[in-house]
């Protein structure tokens, strides 16, 4: 029997081995994880780089539950592979680049089922996650709020974000307040320091001097970008006083009681104080009809009036003294001080005026009368 060609086996091998190799290719790789070694060309496959179209979120180990469309190409060889996923069995294939023990990257291919079902013929569906860069899962922003840690940005957070130009003001929120102080820091100016809020006006305060009038508070800017007015405490130089919110000469003119002066601009180091008369000086002047009383400055003096005598002529009667002061409007105060006839013992002892003052007599009641206690409301007694 003769021998069949020696070369028969090898070819025949050689054959099926392309055929599997080019099938291989020709339906997206091989089996799960395992390398592609060679192009239908018989080509080693190295130097895989891979293409991701989105570029972001991009897998870079397997197994890939998540995809993005990508594609897998070789340098210099016609050879590439495209991410896949079939819309009526949610399976997927996705192409990567490995290294090898040799250090070079090839191709390998992945298979799987989409957790979630396919989004295209590219991509699985991407279960929401707070990560994925889209408004989704009830968030209340992109990747944030709702089920998300992460807070959303917003024009109360205390935070200059989302492009604010200050802390929560600006951008997308309201217009930051702006402060404007006329002078600057200036010890010899008194301005007003105003923010405004879209040309209103929501706050103002301006320079003013302390109690001792040796130094000014002077208003500044605060805190840029917020409602907030500080302020600076300034000494006056020597030879300065504080007057009207500003550090002015000291001098015996400029309206302050200061350097040492009695009174407003004069006394001390200026020149004496004019006597100046007043109702409360203990002394009858300028016009004054009595003691401090009387004129056209003062309020009326005491008048005494007897009424006794001056309704009843006589000392027999319960009605009191008393003193009645006219004010300068021409009121009076009436009365000012009583004073009652009082029993003292069977004598009487009459309430008399005495000038414009209140007094009293001790007197005997007429034959055949007894002083006697009135009862009621008039605490009197009466000859009777």
């Amino acid at each position: 029997m003769k021998r069949g060609n020696k070369n028969f086996v090898p070819l025949v091998l050689f054959a099926l081995v392309a055929v599997v190799t080019i099938y291989l290719i020709a339906n997206n790789g091989v089996g799960v994880g395992q390398a592609i070694e060679r192009t239908s060309q018989g080509q080693l496959v190295y130097d895989c780089t891979p293409q991701n179209s989105l570029n972001i979120f991009a897998e870079t180990t397997p197994p890939f539950k998540i995809k993005v469309a990508s594609i897998v190409q070789f340098a210099e060889l016609p050879v590439q592979r495209r991410e896949s996923c079939n819309m009526n069995t949610n399976k997927y294939v996705e192409p990567y680049c490995k290294r090898d023990a040799r250090g070079k990257l090839r191709m390998y291919i992945e298979y799987g089922t989409c957790d979630a079902g396919c989004a295209s013929t590219k991509a699985c569906n991407r279960p929401p996650t707070c990560a994925d860069r889209i408004q989704n899962q009830k968030e209340d922003g992109v990747d944030c709020g709702g089920p998300c840690a992460q807070v959303c940005p917003s024009c109360s957070d205390k935070i200059q974000n989302q492009g604010e130009t200050g802390v929560d003001c600006g951008g997308p929120c309201k217009e930051c307040p702006v402060c404007n102080d006329p002078d600057g820091p200036d010890e010899h100016q008194k301005t007003t320091v105003t923010i405004t809020v879209g040309g209103n006006v929501v706050l103002s305060q301006t320079d003013y001097c302390t109690i001792d009038i040796s130094s000014i508070r002077e208003m500044v800017c605060g805190v840029p970008n917020r409602v907030d007015i500080s302020s600076l405490l300034f000494s006056c130089d020597p030879g300065e006083t504080c007057f009207d919110g500003k550090c002015v000469a000291t001098t015996c003119s400029d309206g302050v009681q200061n350097q040492g002066e009695e009174k407003i601009d004069c006394g001390g180091p200026c020149a004496a104080c004019a006597a100046v008369a007043s109702c409360f000086d203990d002394i009858q002047n300028h016009g004054e009809t009595g003691v401090d009383c009387g004129g056209s400055n003062c309020d009326g003096c005491p008048v005494c009036i007897d009424i006794d005598n001056s309704y009843n002529n006589g000392i027999d009667s319960p009605y009191p003294a008393n003193i009645t002061i006219k004010k300068l409007d021409g009121t009076s105060v009436n009365p000012k001080e009583i004073l009652y006839d009082q029993c003292e013992g069977t004598r009487l002892r009459e309430a008399i005026c005495l000038g414009n003052a209140l007094s009293s007599i001790v007197v005997d009641c007429s034959a055949g009368k007894t002083c006697q206690n009135m009862g009621g409301s008039i605490p009197s007694g009466i000859c009777n």
